[in-house]
């Protein structure tokens, strides 16, 4: 997903031969992302609040635009996800199978880890630093770090590490909530 922008900085761009099947405007991606956030209350509910963040006891209306944002750029990314695991978007219905289901393990880690870059990387350029503790005012995150050093132990690494396999899990929610789903693509 950093993709564009690292060419953007060497004077280049990427240029698709062809246009997608599918492409998402701005009022799918608002629905995807509030259908995010209300995945990620869903999994503070069910696994606690491992990051001691207060967007899961807020309502998409009551989020400040940062924590909103965080959930836009979640969204925006989901064809990222999608090509990543060799599939591309297509109208529901398309296809009987839910071809996410039945991706490999392995692949969902490595989409949960993409997951987390995109989530750091996004905290890094509004200037967010890592430190032992959560600041929010100060702009510093104990989560800023790779995924393997997420956590003070393997039992909290796993509940952080969980926010981002939840994300992962959810694509093909966010997908039907505008319509679409994950299908293999026709080549």
């Amino acid at each position: 997903s950093m993709l564009p922008l690292l060419l953007a900085r060497t004077g280049q761009r990427l240029v698709r031969i062809d246009p997608p099947a599918v492409t998402l405007d701005d009022a799918m991606i608002e629905v995807m992302a509030k259908c995010a956030h209300s995945g990620y209350v869903r999994h503070v509910e069910t696994s606690g609040n491992a990051t001691g963040s207060d967007a899961a006891d807020r309502e998409w209306a009551a989020l400040t635009a940062w924590k909103k944002e965080q959930n836009l750029s979640q969204a925006r990314d989901l064809p990222v996800k999608v090509a990543i695991a060799g599939l591309t978007l297509a109208p529901a219905g398309t296809s009987p199978v839910d071809h996410w289901a039945s991706l490999d393990p392995m692949l969902l880690r490595q989409l949960a880890i993409h997951e987390h870059r995109r989530w750091e990387f996004l905290h890094r350029l509004a200037g967010w630093t890592c430190g032992d503790k959560r600041i929010d005012d100060a702009k510093i995150h104990n989560c800023l770090r790779p995924w393997d050093e997420l956590g003070e132990n393997e039992e909290q690494r796993k509940k952080i590490q969980g926010y981002d396999e939840s994300a992962v899990a959810q694509v093909p929610l966010l997908l039907e909530a505008v319509g679409l789903q994950a299908v293999p693509e026709v080549r």
